[in-house]
Order: C-alpha cells, then sequence, then structure tokens
C-alpha cells in the first residue's frame, strides 16, 4: 500500500484501495492501523476511529488467527474503549453531580424603589456668537434700517 503522511485525509484511504499481497506487508498495515486508531481514539474523533476500525477488521479477516492474537485484543480493547455507535466510551468521565443547597427561608418580598422624576430639560440653545442677521431680509424690521450690534 501507500505511504500514507499526516497531511492525507483519512477519508482517502478507503476499503477500495488492495491489500498488500504478502503476509508481512499485511502485518505492517495492521500495526500501522492500530496505531491510528489509538491516535484517533485519544482525540475523541469517533467516525475516524470508526473507519479504521473497519479497516483493522478487514486486515484481521484475511491474515490467521493463531498470528494475530495480540493485534485481535488490541483492536478489541480499542474498540470497548471506543464504545458503541450513539453513546460515550469508556474513557468518556461521568458527569458530576451538582451538590444540592439547602433550601434557605423564603425571602421577604423586595420593596419597589421610590423613584425621583427629574423635570424634563429644555432643548439646548445654540450659542450664534457676534454674527450679523441681516433681519429686514427676513421680513423682521423696518426697511433700511439695520440691526447692528455695537462693537
Amino acid at each position: 500500500m501507500a505511504q500514507y503522511t499526516a497531511g492525507d485525509s483519512w477519508r482517502e484511504r478507503g476499503a477500495e484501495l488492495p491489500l498488500p499481497r504478502k503476509r508481512a506487508g499485511k502485518m505492517k498495515e495492521l500495526h500501522k492501523t492500530i496505531k491510528l486508531i489509538r491516535s484517533s481514539v485519544n482525540k475523541k474523533q469517533k467516525s475516524q476511529a470508526r473507519h479504521w476500525l473497519r479497516q483493522a477488521r478487514r486486515l484481521l479477516a484475511v491474515l490467521p488467527r493463531e498470528d494475530t492474537v495480540q493485534e485481535r485484543e488490541q483492536v478489541n480493547a480499542l474498540y470497548r474503549r471506543l464504545g458503541p455507535p450513539g453513546q460515550p466510551g469508556t474513557t468518556a468521565k461521568p458527569a458530576k453531580a451538582k451538590p444540592k443547597v439547602p433550601a434557605k427561608a423564603a425571602k421577604p418580598a423586595a420593596r419597589p424603589k421610590a423613584t425621583t422624576t427629574k423635570p424634563p430639560q429644555p432643548p439646548a440653545v445654540r450659542e450664534l456668537g457676534n454674527r450679523f442677521i441681516n433681519r429686514t431680509a427676513l421680513g423682521y424690521g423696518a426697511p433700511g434700517v439695520r440691526d447692528v450690534p455695537p462693537i
């Protein structure tokens, strides 16, 4: 089989790939697969671990039983550690029970706070400064009389 690096996707290595022809190659591939199962179980990547478990079972099926006793035990231990689908494995920690808080005496009803209403403030008047406003042009003064503030 081809050599796979950490950058390769675990999905690219499906069951459709051919098995190695020689028994030594199959054993080597089985050891790699067990190593990958262990790392994916430790990382809590369940779907990836199940994929590698299927791959390991496929390899175990073609190898003789008497040669793969330890490997079968390892695969079974990893399967038990992973747990059945849809349930947490044996590595999952049980949820901590929350300590019960003793019931306290009923608190008296809180008094409503006295609200102090402030009178609404008028909007701020813009300070225009010493500008000349032509009031006659606006129609406020007599014609010809200029309303100029003294300097």
